[in-house]
């Protein structure tokens, strides 16, 4: 399975569901000949047909039809993976330290904006400290 290019099974997923080299290389952003040299390079690496060709019409084989089926929902799962990955990276994390006037104004208007924002933050812990004013 080393010599299966990701790129092949890319393009095979491209002209199995457009229905050709024209109209997946239109969509892909791969040449029309780039397209059938990364399909014959994936049937090469497979040592199967995936693809019945001929000058008028472009269909899958059976084996074709099943690899496409699985293809489909593995690259599914990749794309979907990868979403993760970015998207957890993005998650705000870690602890916020602070010091803040206390009474009326820290306990109506801060603490209510606090307790918002980690309810919008989960990873975020806040550490909120209203000192006792020692000139009261």
């Amino acid at each position: 399975m080393n010599n299966i290019s990701w790129r092949g099974i890319r393009a095979f997923l491209y002209v199995a569901e457009h229905g050709g080299f024209t109209a997946a290389a239109e969509v892909s952003g791969f040449s029309k000949a780039n397209l059938s040299q990364l399909v014959t390079e994936l049937e090469a690496a497979l040592s199967v047909q995936l693809l019945y060709r001929t000058t008028r019409q472009l269909r899958l084989t059976e084996i074709g039809q099943g690899y496409y089926e699985r293809c489909k929902i593995a690259m599914q799962q990749l794309d979907s993976a990868a979403e993760w990955a970015s998207q957890s990276t993005d998650e705000l994390k870690g602890e916020i330290r602070m010091n803040a006037v206390g009474g009326p104004v820290g306990e109506e208007v801060l603490a209510p904006l606090i307790i918002e924002f980690q309810r919008q933050h989960p990873g975020i812990r806040v550490d909120l400290d209203f000192p006792v004013s020692m000139w009261i």
